[in-house]
């Protein structure tokens, strides 16, 4: 018996993946995420607003030398 995976999960991952990547905005990615889901906004919203972007480049300041 081989499971397969509902493409509306990979889909799914698929948004979190580019969102993390950059490709997506935050607004976008929750939007997709909650059609892909069947999850509420608020909830779609919980999910991907405490993920970190690896796109992100941290430049020193002077107060964080």
């Amino acid at each position: 018996m081989v499971n397969e995976v509902k493409p509306q999960i990979k889909a799914s991952i698929d948004v979190i993946i580019d969102y993390k990547k950059g490709e997506l905005s935050k607004e976008l990615a929750i939007q997709r995420f909650a059609s892909l889901t069947g999850l509420s906004w608020d909830l779609a919203t919980s999910f991907i607003e405490p993920l970190t972007k690896t796109n992100v480049v941290k430049f020193p300041n002077k107060f964080d030398e």
